[in-house]
């Protein structure tokens, strides 16, 4: 039984997935629309970050290939998690004070908005489509 387990999901883990797929398959209307309001704001601010952190405009980042942008997202994320962990730092050290100068800075609402849709999406996060996405304001 224990081989099985190993190839084959468990009916305990199957009941957990199908759950997981229900709950991220029927998203309300509000959900969807703060789901889109999220998915705008990481990419917005993904392309704030790229100009600032490589140099790349918005134009350069859509002739990228799907493998490159990818791979693009994966370093601005990291470079942003990383400098998320010295803010949050400063947060425990200066707190308020701190708190409110770096509520609004690009790393920190990248990261933020980035996490929430991870959470709501699952797997189904694709982030060349988003990019590649059309809409910005």
């Amino acid at each position: 039984m224990e081989t099985l387990a190993l190839v084959k999901p468990t009916v305990h883990e199957q009941v957990l997935s199908k759950l997981e797929n229900m709950k991220r398959d029927n998203l309300t209307a509000v959900q969807l629309e703060k789901l889109a309001f999220l998915k705008d704001r990481i990419k917005y601010y993904f392309l704030k970050l790229t100009l600032t952190h490589f140099g790349l405009s918005e134009q350069q980042v859509s002739r990228l290939s799907d493998q490159e942008l990818d791979v693009l997202f994966t370093l601005v994320s990291e470079r942003a998690r990383r400098k998320l962990i010295y803010i949050k730092v400063l947060w425990i050290t200066i707190p308020f004070f701190s708190w409110v100068v770096t509520c609004n800075l690009p790393t920190v609402t990248f990261t933020s908005y980035l996490s929430k849709v991870k959470k709501i999406l699952g797997n189904k996060f694709d982030v060349v489509k988003l990019i590649r996405s059309r809409t910005t304001s």
